[in-house]
């Protein structure tokens, strides 16, 4: 019976002190109140000049909004078709170039017709390097380059409609990981690029 007895006791002072901490004012970073939620998905398309050569990245990225404001993600984009170029020796040579990883940013004024963001892409991809006709044997004219990526970006957002959004700005794309080599280096893949994204979503709070 004392054990019960003292069970109980137990019990109502932990009722009672629940109670009194509920009228204490807790602040907290993220409570959930005024804060709205949504996503997007965007088709991606960069211009610029790879290795000295005229080329477009395509891919997709897309994420989560927070107040239409903030936004993260994840993004992936590779080169259209191949760069060709030719070895001192004449063989012809093929490069590849693709990326992938993270995607963060801010919308400025969303609410507006025409608005600003900034962003930031970091990634991590490849460089590869080929022969356009496969030898019937190994070459050392083929090779592969791991890279990490990192592209802040500045964009210009266009309300379309309240599923779908114009971006068009400008990012600079910055290399790292290239192995020294005879063909390429950092100059030929670091470089700003002229993008445009057709974002899809729901662009209202």
């Amino acid at each position: 019976m004392k054990r019960m007895t003292m069970y109980y006791s137990l019990i109502i002072l932990s009722i009672s002190l629940g109670h009194a901490q509920d009228s204490t004012s807790y602040q907290f970073l993220f409570s959930g109140k005024n804060t709205t939620q949504s996503g997007f998905g965007s088709f991606l398309i960069s211009v610029g000049s790879l290795n000295g050569e005229l080329s477009t990245l395509i891919g997709g990225g897309g994420g989560a909004l927070i107040n239409q404001r903030f936004f993260y993600g994840g993004y992936g984009m590779g080169l259209a078709g191949k760069i060709e170029t030719e070895a001192i020796s004449g063989e012809a040579l093929a490069y590849q170039f693709k990326h992938g990883g993270i995607w963060l940013g801010y919308n400025f004024m969303p609410e507006k017709l025409v608005h600003f963001s900034v962003g930031i892409k970091a990634g991590w991809g490849r460089i590869r390097q080929s022969l356009l006709e496969t030898p019937a044997e190994p070459s050392s004219l083929e090779f592969t380059d791991k890279i990490q990526v990192l592209m802040p970006e500045i964009m210009v957002q266009i309300n379309l409609l309240e599923w779908f959004r114009l971006d068009i700005g400008a990012s600079y794309q910055g290399v790292l990981g290239i192995q020294p080599n005879d063909f390429y280096d950092d100059s030929d893949f670091n470089q700003f690029l002229g993008n445009v994204n057709l974002s899809f979503g729901w662009f209202t709070e």
